[in-house]
């Protein structure tokens, strides 16, 4: 099994590679339900899976999904601070046992 930081590692190449797509579903997705992030999977993005604004979380939904008060804290924080003009917040989760999780502040691509 692929370890999760190789994962990771892979799945931000392939971020960076869609940066355009990824900035137009954001913008769509943080018009229509505000402040949040974009809840991907790290084996999805690695297998082709298209990202969708199926894929976007509202801040209750995106603080929902961890119980750990470090992680909700700091997620919350990227959420409440980002500028949506310019930034967007993605969940990054591995496809391992450990379903490890980054938070990463991706910078938008100019529309």
């Amino acid at each position: 099994m692929v370890s999760p930081i190789i994962q990771r590692d892979k799945a931000i190449e392939i971020l960076q590679d869609r940066l355009s797509h990824v900035s137009n579903v954001f913008r769509k997705s943080y018009l229509a339900r505000g402040r949040g992030s974009l809840l991907l999977y790290a084996e999805d993005l690695i297998k082709n899976k298209n990202i969708s604004v199926e894929d976007y979380r509202d801040r209750k939904e995106s603080l929902f999904l961890f119980d750990g008060e470090k992680s909700t804290t700091k997620l919350a924080r990227m959420i409440d601070s980002y500028d949506p003009k310019t930034q967007g917040i993605a969940m990054l989760i591995s496809s391992d046992a450990s379903n490890a999780t980054w938070f990463i502040t991706v910078t938008l691509k100019s529309p």
